[in-house]
């Protein structure tokens, strides 16, 4: 069967939202949710839209790409509602269906693989505009140290599967990276990326897996995933 995410062409990407569309619709079917509007937000690791309802709570779902497996995203999850439970800690939680489960295997068109779709909880709060200020930073700092903090204290349960970002991982992302990079970079540019990608691949691999080099992580912290409110 065919990737349900594959878009390498503009075609490709416009298909693919099309079924995504159609995706979403059907698993809101399975929740019980007032909902009267559905906004498209962005397509990047995962495609998700913002469900506004009729009562004050809003909602983002998530169809989430092939790369993922159903224990990997039940395992996220599981430790983003550890987060929300902290003081001072305001993390997405999921929710669950009607019929209970947190993670729908949805269907779709003929010849593609069925996606994995959550829906969360929505953060309020607004996206940091304009200049970064000192304050800003502080704020932004301190809530680093608290998610480090809480990363380091979690005790994963039996069956937690997260990626594992390292030497392997980053072979295959230079790999993926070598089929597009004629589209921004010269070929000496990309010579010169790859020697400096092989020091990389020798510092990961040199290093020891232990809780100093390893842990639970964000990989994705920026502000575009920050909220600021009040």
């Amino acid at each position: 069967m065919k990737d349900f995410f594959r878009y390498d062409t503009a075609e490709q990407r416009k298909s693919l939202l099309q079924r995504a569309r159609n995706v979403a619709l059907s698993a809101l079917q399975q929740y019980d949710l007032a909902w009267e509007r559905i906004q498209f937000i962005q397509l990047s690791d995962t495609i998700t839209y913002k469900i506004e309802t009729s009562t004050a709570d809003s909602y983002l779902l998530r169809i989430h790409s092939d790369r993922w497996s159903k224990e990997a995203i039940q395992s996220e999850l599981i430790f983003l509602q550890s987060l929300n439970a902290l003081d001072e800690i305001y993390a997405p939680v999921g929710v669950a269906s009607i019929k209970g489960p947190y993670v729908l295997e949805i269907d779709t068109a003929e010849d593609y693989k069925r996606p994995y779709v959550t829906v969360m909880k929505w953060v309020e709060g607004e996206h940091l505009n304009g200049e970064i200020t000192g304050n800003h930073a502080a704020i932004m700092g301190d809530m680093m140290g608290r998610l480090h903090q809480a990363a380091a204290k979690f005790i994963s349960p039996p069956g937690f599967v997260r990626p594992v970002w390292g030497a392997d991982s980053f072979r295959g992302e230079m790999a993926k990276l070598e089929q597009y990079y004629t589209r921004f970079l010269s070929h000496q540019a990309w010579t010169e990326y790859q020697h400096a990608a092989e020091k990389i691949f020798a510092t990961l691999a040199d290093m020891d897996v232990n809780k100093q080099n390893y842990g639970m992580i964000h990989a994705d912290l920026h502000i575009g995933n920050i909220r600021f409110q009040g």
